[in-house]
């Protein structure tokens, strides 16, 4: 888990001004966030400069502009630039995102990060027998009569397959659950609306569980 950006302006948009801090995590797979940091170290994901070829470059050949010349392999010399031997986990997992590979980019221009995305695309997208998962903790904790506790609110939501997956159904079924309140008149709110009031979570948490889709609670004495 590592912090996601600054958490603090959830405190005003929720109604949380009496709190001390508020913080958000992401949960990754282990050196992800190790990986990653390869590409942004070496300007990578730099998504100002837009460059123009005349003809498709490869994977290899995209790599290859972030890298000096000299002696040894480009994967050699890659993992110097990065502090790590060829057989780390780190490039591993590079290797396996296929930035050394020499199959051809289909574009010719664009920033790096265009083109970076583009490779990665390519392993990063969902298979037709694959499905996906979410996992969402909300932790607090208070002090109540001089006591310390902790309320865990989470959910888990697994996707039924490659398309009707658990990220699709929780971004869209909220959505579309609000434009059905709002049709029928329960919701008179109009424009844009941050959905904190009750008026917006309270039916579509109640149309989500019986998607299947609902928060378990847990409270502890600390």
């Amino acid at each position: 888990a590592y912090y996601n950006r600054n958490s603090l302006k959830y405190i005003e948009a929720y109604g949380l001004n009496q709190v001390e801090s508020v913080i958000r995590y992401t949960l990754r797979r282990k050196d992800f966030c190790e990986a990653w940091n390869a590409f942004v170290e070496l300007g990578m994901t730099d998504n100002l400069f837009e460059f123009n070829f005349a003809a498709p470059i490869t994977h290899r050949d995209f790599t290859r502009m972030f890298i000096r010349t000299g002696s040894g392999s480009l994967e050699e010399r890659f993992a110097k630039a990065i502090g790590k031997s060829t057989d780390h986990p780190v490039m591993q997992k590079l290797q396996w995102l296929g930035i050394f590979n020499s199959e051809p980019l289909q574009m010719q221009s664009g920033t790096s990060a265009k083109f970076l995305q583009k490779i990665i695309e390519k392993k990063w997208t969902i298979e037709a027998h694959e499905r996906d998962a979410i996992y969402m903790a909300h932790v607090c904790y208070y002090e109540l009569n001089n006591e310390l506790f902790k309320r865990k609110s989470y959910l888990a939501v697994e996707g039924d397959d490659y398309h009707k997956t658990a990220m699709a159904k929780t971004v869209g079924l909220p959505l579309a659950i609000a434009v059905s309140e709002f049709l029928k008149g329960n919701i008179s709110a109009k424009g844009v609306q941050i959905p904190c009031g009750k008026i917006f979570y309270e039916p579509i948490l109640k149309a989500l569980e019986l998607e299947g889709i609902a928060f378990d609670e847990v409270l502890e004495k600390k």
